[in-house]
């Protein structure tokens, strides 16, 4: 529901693996409908009571989620589950109180260590492809590795944009994910107390309908955004051109005079693939179209060379957006008093009869959490220390410890600090990386 918006991506993606559910669920439906045989007297009158049969195990079971959570819901007959779990999301929607978000306590007290920084969240990249068959980044990265201090492969906090996206702006921490997400303060008031100003720009808004106040995604509420001095939707532009409006917009911003604090959420590689490229960029060949173009989506109709298509795809779509973009991002930003922050929400799975992610429970497949890390700047003391740092803690990193680095990088205390956990300057403990796939929000 949360992802409502990006329902015609999805369809697009998936539409063999719809219309052969959706035929499936017809045919049901007319046996269902089909009218019964006629029975008269007492045995018509039993079987018509019946018919709140079903109310019995369907409140059994919502009384069973309320008290065990997503824990009961393992072994429950699926004919009654879903509609339970929406009876007791409602009932939680309709009467839990959200709690009032803390503010920030006390000031930084030292100056910040650089002037502007950008976190940098890209759509749905899987670190694998950022490397080539040598092990050496892609070329628009490569060309400027002097600036970039490569973490390697990281876990994200999701496998889901929404929770991924929260994760990261509103501190989320490992031991209390729920409490945190709905009480820290937000990554605009730490920014905004330290005196920086805060920008968000959407990369991904092109594709947003106004079925929400103000168009907000990825759990962002009004009052988040009264801590934004300056919001972007980037709207009107063909989804390609996207990521390189979001590079004119960032550097603009970056040129005030005042310290300033940019999120900015990249279209990246978002399904269907295809859409993130221009046809003329379609380096890696065949790729898996249908119809208009669109992807078919991983489905059982799918042989080798389809997936092998998909694949190809999704190869076009980093290459356009994260390679080429990297090139004309380091041609076009001065990073000299700027850090980049560089991650994606969440990574992307490619096999048979799967979802590339938001796979739930304790079973989904890594690769959905896996997205690549990396900071990038010019400034010559900031990149000694995080490429010093990058040696120590290559590929055991995860999303938890963007948020304590960017309050190091604004000067708040250790203090302050440690209650988010340990930031990429230190040594990380690759034993607690870990991702979520379920409710993050304590609905």
């Amino acid at each position: 529901w949360q992802a409502r918006h990006e329902a015609g991506r999805a369809f697009e993606f998936y539409q063999n693996a719809v219309v052969q559910g959706g035929i499936v669920a017809l045919i049901g439906f007319l046996i269902i409908i089909f009218p019964p045989p006629v029975i008269k007297g007492r045995f018509e009158k039993m079987l018509s009571m019946l018919a709140w049969a079903p109310v019995v195990p369907f409140s059994l079971f919502f009384a069973l989620i309320l008290l065990k959570s997503d824990d009961a819901v393992a072994g429950l007959p699926q004919q009654y589950t879903p509609l339970s779990i929406v009876g007791v999301v409602g009932y939680k929607l309709m009467t839990h109180d959200i709690p009032e978000r803390n503010k920030v306590s006390e000031k930084p007290v030292n100056p910040p260590v650089i002037k502007n920084i950008l976190y940098l969240v890209d759509e749905s990249v899987n670190p694998d492809y950022l490397y080539n068959e040598k092990g050496l980044l892609l070329k628009g990265l490569q060309a400027h590795q002097d600036k970039i201090a490569d973490f390697g492969i990281a876990v994200s906090g999701g496998n889901c944009s929404a929770r991924s996206n929260a994760i990261l702006r509103l501190g989320g921490t490992r031991n209390n994910i729920i409490k945190s997400l709905r009480t820290s303060p937000s990554i605009w008031q730490f920014a905004k107390k330290a005196g920086f100003r805060t920008v968000y720009i959407d990369a991904q808004a092109s594709e947003i309908v106004a079925t929400k106040p103000n168009n907000f995604q990825n759990f962002m509420t009004t009052d988040e955004a009264k801590f934004i001095d300056k919001l972007y939707k980037i709207k009107g532009v063909e989804t390609p051109m996207l990521d390189f409006r979001l590079i004119e917009l960032i550097n603009s911003e970056l040129k005030s005079d005042i310290p300033t604090f940019i999120y900015a959420n990249k279209n990246g590689a978002h399904f269907p693939y295809y859409q993130d490229y221009p046809a003329s960029e379609t380096v890696y060949k065949p790729v898996a179209k249908q119809g208009g173009g669109g992807l078919r989506g991983l489905t059982t109709s799918y042989q080798k060379s389809g997936l092998e298509g998909v694949i190809n795809s999704y190869k076009n779509a980093i290459r356009w957006t994260v390679d080429i973009f990297f090139q004309k991002f380091f041609q076009k930003v001065d990073l000299s008093n700027t850090v980049v922050i560089y991650t994606s929400d969440h990574g992307q799975r490619f096999a048979m009869n799967a979802m590339t992610h938001c796979s739930s429970g304790a079973d989904a497949p890594i690769e959905e959490g896996l997205v690549p890390m990396m900071v990038m700047t010019d400034n010559k003391p900031l990149k000694q220390k995080l490429k010093s740092a990058a040696k120590i803690n290559y590929d055991k990193t995860d999303h938890f410890d963007i948020f304590p680095t960017i309050l190091q990088l604004l000067g708040y205390s250790k203090e302050s600090i440690k209650q988010y956990g340990v930031s990429l300057f230190n040594k990380q403990n690759p034993a607690m990386t870990a991702f979520n796939t379920g409710d993050i929000m304590g609905i």
